[in-house]
């Protein structure tokens, strides 16, 4: 009984309680209860995005002050990174979709996601004071021109303040975090709205996600030098947090600490994860293009020659980086893409729209355990060129 009190009090764990008793309990809760519920989730998401620019600003400062000599290297060696990945995902995509059979099928126009839809006993947001993203460009420029020492108290207390939030406040509250938003699947019947809407592609994109991330996990756990177990266990907070909030940003606490625990590297993780969490999306990059090429097929276009899906490919990566980090949000961003390099129509969008909307859950979660094991890469990748920046650096400095 000793060695099961670890996982026993593991967030893993209490997770995977939660959902157990979510699905459990929901057809003998009331619907006042189901709603209660939920606005509860709601409300702690609010809570959590009310402290977003907090969290990065003092993730980012801290990290940057602890590797300001190589802040420089590690912006470009990241924007070349994320650019990599992204572009292969996306021609990986339209490479794979070709060869996908789609079998043609009926549009069901019947299928109303917003039908019979749990709606929050209450619901409110809090006014944003400041965007993530500005308080991401703050923290670098903060980090970049101030004297080291007079900074580094500073960069501590944020941090300590940030990680004071989340271990003594939001973690414990994670539970019922999870909780309304797995009650809202299942009283929505999100998987079985998914699967009733196109099976077939809907199984083959997440046949593609799960492979392509199987690979680099496999990878990412030769690099980390751990147990598969070990990786794996810390990937499920933040996969579970994206899987039921729909949203990469809401999942960003935990996968800072996913992160950390995997490179052991607060440093890295603290500062890559925030810059990468809305721009570096797998799960995204396989997807929309897979999409983007069922809706061709399904509306008798014919498929993009490499020239014309090339541009679609680059314009998808610098659309990218405007960052959507919200339920529904890539696709939003993307429309304007489809139409001017892809050729898309109204009813083509709206129908990739609501098919995108459907697969929000299993895209988000598939971005974020991507992006937790891009992380891995990057920071073997990092050390390697820092370390080589280094040896030349003492080379050119040493006496003949």
């Amino acid at each position: 009984m000793p060695k099961l009190q670890p996982i026993i009090r593991s967030l893993s764990f209490r997770l995977l309680i939660t959902i157990v008793l979510a699905f459990w309990l929901v057809d003998f809760m009331p619907a006042r209860m189901q709603q209660f519920f939920y606005a509860i989730s709601l409300s702690l998401k609010e809570l959590l995005l009310l402290m977003m620019p907090l969290i990065v600003f003092s993730s980012v400062f801290f990290a940057f002050v602890k590797i300001r000599g190589h802040a420089f290297l590690l912006a470009v060696l990241l924007l070349i990174s994320i650019v990599s990945s992204n572009l292969f995902s996306v021609i990986l995509a339209g490479t794979v979709s070709r060869w996908m059979v789609f079998q043609e099928v009926p549009f069901q126009n019947t299928i109303d996601i917003q039908a019979d839809l749990l709606v929050p006993l209450w619901q409110f947001s809090f006014p944003k004071l400041i965007s993530s993203h500005n308080a991401l460009l703050l923290a670098f420029i903060l980090a970049m021109f101030s004297a080291q020492k007079s900074i580094l108290h500073v960069a501590k207390g944020t941090e300590q303040c940030a990680n004071f939030f989340l271990k003594k406040i939001f973690l414990p509250l994670l539970p019922f975090f999870i909780f309304g938003f797995i009650i809202k699947m299942v009283h929505d019947h999100m998987i079985g709205r998914l699967l009733s809407f196109y099976p077939q592609a809907v199984l083959a994109m997440i046949g593609l996600l799960a492979s392509y991330e199987i690979l680099l996990f496999c990878g990412s756990v030769f690099l980390a030098r751990q147990s598969p177990v070990i990786v794996g266990r810390n990937l499920l907070p933040p996969a579970i947090a994206a899987f039921t909030t729909m949203s990469s940003a809401a999942a960003l606490p935990f996968s800072i600490k996913a992160a950390e625990q995997n490179t052991r590297n607060q440093e890295i993780a603290s500062s890559v994860m925030p810059l990468t969490v809305n721009i570096h999306m797998i799960g995204d990059a396989l997807c929309i293009p897979s999409m983007a090429m069922l809706m061709l097929a399904l509306f008798g276009y014919p498929m993009p020659s490499i020239n014309q899906y090339a541009v679609f490919a680059l314009s998808f990566v610098i659309t990218k980086f405007s960052g959507a980090g919200v339920p529904g949000g890539s696709i939003l961003i993307m429309i304007p893409v489809l139409e001017k390099t892809l050729g898309f129509n109204p009813e083509m969008i709206a129908l990739i729209t609501i098919f995108y909307m459907i697969m929000d859950p299993i895209t988000t979660s598939g971005n974020v355990i991507g992006n937790n094991l891009f992380v891995i890469y990057f920071h073997k990748l990092f050390q390697h060129v820092a370390q080589w920046v280094e040896t030349r650096r003492e080379e050119r400095t040493a006496p003949n």
